[in-house]
């Protein structure tokens, strides 16, 4: 399959023009490589930028879609050829690094949340069958939620605003609780498994941010130890700012997600009759959330308990330890895709 059959297949199957050769990037699997190679401008990241990768044997084709400013400096994420100005990718087809950037000079970015479509083809052209979304259907280029008209993306807005799932399911009626749970799960994953590795070459095989190899614990003992995360990037430069900040938020999303689900610990429980079900402290009216907004803004526990005294020292301990708990288990989980 070459780039103009490619894209003459995502546009058919939009019903419209969106993809041409200017704002798309296009490769064929490496014959003795598993890898993707692509060699793309830096100023295209500045609009929607498209990537067609076509799987071994001409059997599939994978569209990722980057959205406008997505990256606001390429060269920070990824290598940049020093010979030319271009941003130089090596995407992973492996399972275990899915499509993710192994380019060396890299950060390793992982591009399945990318992922608009994936097609399994016979004869090089012809699609059977969708084969992504879990859960999720297409329609003008955009997920949905399957079943319903409700894009998967008006989630993860609600979500961003207002941690109550039960608010977007009141407001988006044909989304079943299960569909909800599933994407956060998702996103939560492969958020997890973008920020942090664990390799037993490094730190005995601990959970350690995959930029840094720093222990993902070491984040959490300085929280326990009422310092905040501005003490914490002190000590530890080579840690990403976004990484603990994406730990913390996602550690409090998979904590929701188990509340919603009932799954006990004895810390976080959700029930309707208290502050509209928002996951909260077990025997107060106090949400999670709050928390979690208070450790990724760089706030300290003493923060916290001056404002909000309604969660004691031991359930505030355990929380902390639950979200690392959450992190490791997400982390070895198999990998979102």
């Amino acid at each position: 399959m070459d780039k103009q059959s490619a894209i003459a297949t995502v546009n058919e199957h939009l019903g419209h023009k969106l993809l041409d050769g200017r704002n798309t990037s296009f490769a064929n699997l490496n014959a003795s490589k598993a890898v993707w190679w692509l060699n793309v401008t830096p100023r295209k990241f500045k609009d929607d930028l498209h990537l067609l990768l076509v799987k071994e044997r001409q059997e599939g084709l994978i569209w990722l879609r980057i959205e406008a400013n997505t990256f606001t400096e390429p060269a920070r994420v990824f290598r940049k050829r020093l010979d030319k100005d271009m941003i130089d990718l090596e995407i992973s087809s492996e399972s275990s690094q899915y499509l993710t950037d192994v380019k060396s000079g890299g950060t390793g970015y992982n591009f399945t949340k990318h992922i608009e479509h994936e097609w399994e083809l016979i004869e090089g052209n012809a699609a059977i069958g969708d084969v992504v979304n879990g859960g999720q259907q297409i329609s003008g280029g955009t997920p949905l939620f399957n079943g319903t008209q409700v894009p998967v993306k008006e989630l993860h807005i609600y979500m961003h605003e207002d941690w109550n799932l039960y608010g977007f399911l009141h407001k988006f009626p044909s989304v079943s609780m299960e569909q909800a749970l599933a994407e956060i799960e998702r996103q939560a994953r492969e958020t997890t498994q973008r920020i942090t590795q664990r390799d037993r070459k490094i730190a005995n095989g601990a959970l350690v941010f995959q930029r840094s190899d720093v222990p993902v614990k070491r984040m959490f003992d300085y929280l326990a130890d009422v310092k905040s995360l501005k003490d914490f990037h002190w000590d530890y430069p080579s840690v990403f700012r976004e990484d603990t900040y994406d730990a913390i938020v996602t550690s409090g999303r998979i904590l929701e997600m188990d509340a919603y689900r009932e799954v006990p610990n004895g810390v976080v429980s959700s029930d309707r009759r208290y502050v509209s079900g928002a996951p909260r402290f077990v025997g107060t009216r106090l949400p999670i959330r709050i928390l979690f907004d208070y450790l990724a803004d760089a706030c300290t526990l003493k923060d916290f308990s001056y404002n909000f005294s309604g969660a004691g020292r031991e359930q505030l301990m355990a929380i902390l330890r639950l979200a690392r708990e959450v992190l490791e288990r997400e982390a070895c989980a198999p990998a979102a895709r």
